[in-house]
């Protein structure tokens, strides 16, 4: 998620529909419409929206203990086990978030480029309301400086919460 000037040209230029990533451990969908706090938070830092392409980050699918941050509302498009099914068709390709009771927990379709569907998405910009900064910046796990905008990779998570707009750089 981080570079999104690059993927967004990427999609633009060349048409890169789909990114797969991991690393953290649980499993993300990444689009314009999430309803989670914790993804839109993401996405809000990293500037991801419609225009740049849809992503999943997969890495909670195997293991016997996994990361769980106490501050992030797993769920819908945000699992700390599951995995992912893709759907493909020559108009699409569909993506389903699936928890380990085989219930889907988040979607999103993907369209190939100049398509009406492809045009819609990419102008998809990210819900801003609410993010879930104040739950977890400041704590042992991020602290503000590292979580704030003047901190350092792998944490520039800071979406402006008051303590990161009132702590001294």
């Amino acid at each position: 998620g981080y570079d999104s000037a690059y993927w967004k040209d990427m999609k633009a230029k060349h048409g890169l529909d789909l990114m797969v990533t991991g690393h953290r451990h649980q499993q993300e969908l990444w689009h314009a419409a999430s309803t989670s706090k914790y993804i839109r938070s993401f996405m809000q830092t990293s500037q991801w929206d419609g225009s740049a392409p849809a992503c999943f980050v997969t890495g909670g699918g195997g293991g016997i203990i996994s990361q769980k941050f106490q501050y992030a509302d797993y769920g819908h498009d945000l699992l700390w086990y599951g995995f992912f099914h893709l759907t493909m068709h020559k108009d699409w390709l569909q993506i389903e978030l699936v928890d380990t009771d085989g219930l889907v927990k988040g979607n999103v379709t993907i369209y190939p480029r100049r398509s009406k569907g492809y045009k819609a998405a990419s102008a998809a910009r990210l819900r801003t309301e609410g993010g879930l900064c104040e739950s977890c910046c400041g704590d042992t796990n991020n602290p503000f400086n590292k979580v704030c905008t003047w901190g350092y990779a792998p944490w520039m998570s800071c979406v402006g919460c008051p303590g990161c707009n009132t702590t001294p750089a």
